[in-house]
């Protein structure tokens, strides 16, 4: 299999951002997005959140949050967050969609929801091996009061 290496960041975007390859360059390197072409019709940018955090988000706030996908007892569809709970996720899609994203780490961008699910928009699958409990430090850093400012996307 061939790996793809991240160009340098160009002007504007920000260092750390998935390296977007051309179409079709790495058709088999892995599961594909779902809903990728829903993003331009979100509101703004979603900001990174695990379970606690989404629990004291208000409601209609648009999150991106990473963890397992799996199935609820019904026919409906879950999160493992970063921070190990399960998180209720609404589909714009079928479920049968979903196909490989269910045994990879995947980030779910999306709005909460009244009922305290996810609204998912788009789930993307995380690159290689992605250790979740370092993620969640991650996570946890980014809302840190002192450290904010370094991951809040900028006005354009």
């Amino acid at each position: 299999m061939s790996a793809f290496v991240a160009p340098p960041p160009q002007y504007g975007q920000q260092p750390g951002l998935p390296f977007v390859p051309p179409n079709g360059a790495i058709a088999s390197a892995g599961p594909q997005g779902v809903g990728v072409e829903h993003l331009g019709s979100m509101p703004q940018v979603a900001e990174r959140a695990n379970f606690a955090s989404f629990q004291q988000s208000p409601v209609g706030s648009v999150l991106r949050i990473a963890g397992q996908l799996g199935q609820t007892e019904g026919q409906g569809v879950c999160l493992r967050t970063s921070d190990g709970q399960m998180l209720p996720v609404t589909l714009m899609v079928p479920p049968d969609r979903l196909g490989a994203l269910t045994s990879v780490t995947v980030e779910v961008l999306g709005t909460k929801q009244s009922e305290g699910s996810l609204q998912a928009v788009c789930i993307l699958p995380l690159p290689g091996d992605c250790d979740i409990g370092l993620w969640d430090e991650f996570v946890k850093m980014g809302r840190n009061p002192q450290m904010r400012h370094l991951f809040t996307p900028l006005e354009a």
